[in-house]
């Protein structure tokens, strides 16, 4: 019974809320209708119209900026900047250092004749001094296959000062964690098992193999 009668008030006190909440609305006055805007803003989510001769260019820090967002120093700063961009052409090496306001460049692109390839992945690691990248890279269509996926890769070290390359004959896995860099400039690089593209039925050992990513020169493999 209890719960029944506090049910119903419930109810009472919810109606009462709406038919109070109704005569608020209706007791609002309608505001005069003013003028539009000669130029209304757009709704969400709709294009704009932009100046490209507004935007600042962002391939660097503005000059007169470097001072107030770079730190103390950074005119003669070694710090380098580096990523990897894809597309048809290859893989792009991208760098930029702090003494240039991080100005970037490209350093070096990175593909193999023969392939009709819509786009060139990769991956890389910088050796301890800064100065080199160890890259693997292929088609993106590699990763599809799982043999090419597991020791498919083409590997090549970058030199971000010069943008000299060195490729190695050895190709290697697209996986995520491969190349690897210690500290000074030595580079480890993996190729992984499974069957042969020639003979599925006799397997391929994985290893590791060594490189001197200062002279180019690939240690026999560890494994």
């Amino acid at each position: 019974m209890y719960h029944h009668h506090r049910s119903r008030l419930r109810r009472a006190s919810v109606a009462g809320l709406a038919l109070s909440l109704i005569g608020a609305v209706v007791a609002v006055p309608t505001p005069a209708m003013a003028d539009p805007p000669t130029d209304p803003p757009p709704p969400s989510g709709a294009a704009v119209a932009v100046d490209l001769n507004d935007i600042p260019d962002k391939d660097t820090v503005a000059p007169e900026q470097r001072d107030e967002v770079l730190r103390s120093g950074w005119r003669k700063s070694s710090d380098v900047a580096w990523t990897l961009n894809g597309d048809a052409d290859g893989l792009h090496v991208l760098a930029a250092t702090a003494r240039t306001g991080y100005t970037w460049k490209n350093v070096a692109t990175l593909a193999e004749p023969g392939f009709d390839a819509d786009s060139w992945i990769g991956n890389a690691c910088l050796t301890g001094s800064g100065r080199r990248l160890v890259v693997v890279y292929a088609p993106r269509t590699f990763t599809n296959k799982p043999d090419l996926f597991d020791r498919g890769g083409f590997t090549a070290t970058v030199d971000l000062r010069s943008g000299d390359v060195t490729k190695l004959p050895v190709q290697t896995s697209l996986a995520y964690y491969n190349p690897g860099c210690g500290a000074g400039e030595t580079a480890v690089l993996s190729q992984y098992g499974g069957g042969r593209v020639d003979d599925p039925a006799k397997p391929v050992q994985s290893r590791i193999f060594r490189l001197d990513a200062a002279t180019g020169k690939l240690a026999g493999p560890i494994l």
